[in-house]
This record gives C-alpha cells, sequence and structure tokens, in this order.
C-alpha cells in the first residue's frame, strides 16, 4: 500500500475519517464512490503525478470522474487545515526565526563559496543585507 500512496493503511483510513462527511454523496444515484476510493484516488494522484486518464484507469472510473475526485477531496483537505497548521504568535515567532537561522548556519556550513554565492543570486539577496520580517 505504501508503494502506491505513500502513506500507510492507517493513516489512510485517518484522512479518510477526517473527510468522509464532506465526501459522501447525498443520494445513491448514479453509482458514487465510497469517501475511501475518492481518497485513494485523490492520494495516488499526488503520489504519482500521473494525468486524470491513467489514475481513473487505474481503478476504473472515468478521467472526469478521477478529477472531480481529486479537486473534492483536496477541497476538504484544505478546509482541514485550521486544525493542523498552526503559526507561532508573541515569543514563538523569534523562537522559530532563530530556529531557521539555526538551520540555515548548518547548511551553509556545507556549502562551497561558489554555491553560497549562487544561491544569493537566485534568491535575488544582498549578501551585506539582512532580511526583513
Amino acid at each position: 500500500m505504501f508503494v502506491r500512496y505513500r502513506f500507510r493503511s492507517r493513516t489512510i483510513l485517518y484522512i479518510t475519517d477526517l473527510v468522509s462527511d464532506r465526501l459522501m454523496h447525498p443520494t445513491r444515484r448514479s453509482l458514487p464512490l465510497t469517501p475511501l476510493l475518492q481518497v485513494l484516488v485523490f492520494l495516488r494522484f499526488l503520489a504519482s503525478g500521473a494525468f486524470h486518464l491513467l489514475i481513473g484507469d487505474s481503478v476504473n472510473i472515468s478521467k472526469a470522474t478521477a478529477g472531480r475526485c481529486i479537486r473534492r477531496v483536496g477541497e476538504a483537505i484544505s478546509s482541514l487545515a485550521g486544525q493542523f497548521i498552526v503559526f507561532p504568535t508573541g515569543n514563538g515567532i523569534m523562537q522559530r526565526k532563530s530556529g531557521f537561522y539555526a538551520v540555515a548556519v548548518v547548511f551553509t556550513k556545507y556549502l562551497t563559496f561558489r554555491e553560497l554565492k549562487a544561491l544569493y543570486t537566485i534568491l535575488n539577496l544582498n549578501t551585506k543585507s539582512e532580511l526583513k520580517y
């Protein structure tokens, strides 16, 4: 399961539990896909980056249905962002900034001067100025 979807079974079931109420169809008309199958289609798309047609073929659904699945599950998951993504406030901001700085210092120790210069050029930073937040 991990090879196809990049998630373990328990994690897939957890994700399905979180979004199943948003993915259920109000009627049983037109043979709606189960929330689990919709989540699997979405995860397969993310894991492989394949076209909707190929994703649909792998689970025997149409390209249009695969596209609708991917959109619906993506919207359902993104609506939960507030529950899982928390931005720091107050003193937490400075702690996070210094943590990122510490990682950057460690990272730059392993780069040559030429690589650092190219990195600064790519990021369009002046080496003498500091980042302002």
